[in-house]
């Protein structure tokens, strides 16, 4: 998710069932397009940050995942900048992203001062060559998981397209 001109990843803890206690160790790997200026990470008391490039890894020994997220914020040197991706994978199946980060931050606001919650679309691709292997479920799992990690309050939309 984008916030000002810096990305933030959540895990949520929706995804977790509420009467279990959990505690884990925890390791995030970042890898961006440019260099890495600024990692932030509120929700954890104990734990390292190593920036290297366009690379960074945070990790903490013990974390209590009870009822609770863990947010980490990040920069790079040019968030702002709109960036396109194809890839293909092994069997040829091709995929793409469009990537912009919009500003929605006036004069003299600081992005600290924007709230985190928004309106989101979700495109889903019902066409025939979804039908192809478990493209529609893993489609449908995706969603279900970017949903209940959305912050509370958000508005989400779900439009699908196809035959």
């Amino acid at each position: 998710m984008c916030e000002g001109q810096s990305w933030r990843y959540t895990f949520p803890s929706g995804l977790l069932p509420p009467d279990l206690t959990y505690s884990s160790k925890f390791n995030l790997s970042i890898d961006a397009q440019s260099n890495i200026s600024d990692v932030v990470c509120k929700d954890l008391s104990e734990f390292s940050i190593e920036i290297n490039g366009s690379s960074a890894s945070i990790f903490s020994n013990f974390v209590d995942l009870s009822g609770r997220e863990i947010d980490v914020t990040f920069r790079t040197e040019n968030s702002g900048t709109p960036s396109a991706r194809v890839s293909r994978s092994s069997t040829g199946d091709m995929a793409s992203m469009i990537s912009f980060i919009p500003n929605f931050l006036e004069e003299g606001e600081d992005e600290d001062d924007l709230e985190g919650i928004g309106e989101f679309i979700i495109l889903l691709d019902r066409s025939g060559s979804m039908t192809m292997g478990s493209r529609m479920a893993l489609a449908r799992e995706a969603a279900i998981f970017f949903v209940k990690s959305l912050p509370i309050n958000s508005k989400f939309n779900i439009i699908s397209y196809g035959s």
